[in-house]
């Protein structure tokens, strides 16, 4: 079993961020081809979670179907553009799924912080864009939660959405999205107060829970990164057929 080497936050968003963005400046399959090295080396050191990716690929089943749709159908575009457009967001999501498997909510505010650190000169409060973000974040699957219990209580009262058809959900749909915003809400609200107890926005500069700094294989691996895709970008002899 190899060991397994611990990056830096700031490297796992900084990795995916450039493989996002090279995946959306290439102009044709064939620059995906020529990334392939690239994508197996980031999926190795940064795994996507099985069970993550099927939670993003069935929210995004109807975007791929409306894709192959609408380019076809109305749009009249070729075979292959459609082809292209549903390998970039299938990469896309690949990335999305290797960020979200990878980096912990509780490191998300430190990485924003690191990112817009510059602006401090400027008098930029980043410690608490940091946290915004954060929380922001970590009240997604809240919610998520919320909904599910919601959903639960209501089918305990005979409201069962699997049985109704798409005109009935859509009518019944306020009575799970206000409680769910009120739930989120009372969260908020908890949660501020916590924030306010523990002597948060005090003007002391804060701590954290652990120490990260840059190791030599994070300079490694960025560097890679970084010349791998400027490669690809900045060859123009690929284009979209």
């Amino acid at each position: 079993m190899r060991k397994k080497i611990i990056f830096d936050p700031r490297t796992i968003f900084y990795i995916n961020l450039l493989m996002a963005l090279g995946i959306g400046m290439t102009k044709s399959i064939s620059m995906y081809l020529g990334m392939i090295p690239l994508f197996l080396l980031e999926f190795y050191f940064f795994p996507p979670r099985i069970d993550f990716l099927k939670k993003i690929f069935k929210y995004s089943l109807g975007l791929f179907i409306s894709i192959v749709f609408i380019n076809y159908f109305f749009l009249e575009k070729d075979l292959y553009y459609i082809f292209y457009m549903v390998i970039r967001i299938f990469l896309l999501i690949l990335v999305a799924g290797s960020l979200g498997s990878n980096l912990k909510y509780k490191n998300i505010g430190f990485v924003v912080e690191s990112l817009f650190y510059p602006l401090k000169i400027f008098k930029f409060p980043t410690e608490i864009i940091g946290t915004i973000t954060m929380i922001s974040i970590k009240f997604i699957p809240l919610m998520e939660e919320e909904a599910k219990r919601i959903i639960v209580a209501q089918k305990s009262r005979g409201i069962d959405y699997e049985l109704m058809n798409l005109k009935e959900k859509i009518k019944n749909i306020f009575t799970l999205f206000f409680p769910v915003i009120v739930g989120g809400l009372i969260h908020a609200v908890k949660l501020s107060v916590a924030l306010d107890v523990r002597g948060y926005g005090n003007g002391i500069k804060r701590t954290y829970l652990e120490n990260f700094s840059l190791k030599k294989i994070d300079y490694i691996f960025l560097g890679i990164t970084i010349i791998y895709i400027g490669i690809f970008l900045l060859n123009k002899n690929y284009n979209i057929h």
